[in-house]
């Protein structure tokens, strides 16, 4: 284990990381092009507009507020997720560049973004999956195929 800087923060770096970054690259790299994704340039050329709660103008969604701001909502499309999504999102990771927003306004009722100091009380009976990016994370061996009885949502970190 060493620790080497990125973008100014501190990272511990694993033994045989260099190794699983290339496959889970390739995975990935794999993955989204098997995707039949529409194109983003019709979204590209569309003007501004305001945002219906706070009045902000926002090309496609409003990252404050959470909510689309395109007069055609279609064009953007709604994902169910086979369970609910608690996300805890970082205080230093700006609203703009979040990922969590962009999972919020795709996917609506079934994601809800928290923030450390206002993350749900989870109770330890029920089984909770926590989810984290770590390169020494473990992999988990269920999917989340739906929220059963007696479950929380799957807690993204």
């Amino acid at each position: 284990t060493h620790t080497h800087t990125h973008m100014g923060k501190r990272k511990e770096k694993h033994e045989g990381d260099d190794q699983w970054d290339a496959e889970a690259r390739e995975r990935a790299s794999s993955f989204l092009r098997s995707l039949n994704m529409a194109p983003r340039d019709p979204l590209f050329a569309l003007p501004r507009h305001k945002c219906e709660q706070c009045g902000r103008n926002r090309k496609v969604y409003c990252y404050d507020c959470r909510l689309l701001t395109l007069p055609d909502p279609s064009l953007v499309p709604q994902v169910s997720l086979p369970c609910h999504l608690d996300i805890i999102k970082h205080p230093g990771e700006s609203n703009s560049k979040s990922t969590a927003v962009h999972a919020k306004v795709l996917c609506g009722d079934d994601v809800s973004i928290y923030s450390p100091d206002a993350v749900p009380d989870y109770n330890p009976e029920q089984t909770t999956p926590s989810l984290f990016h770590s390169s020494i994370a473990a992999r988990s061996p269920k999917s989340c195929s739906s929220t059963a009885p007696g479950t929380r949502p799957a807690a993204c970190l």
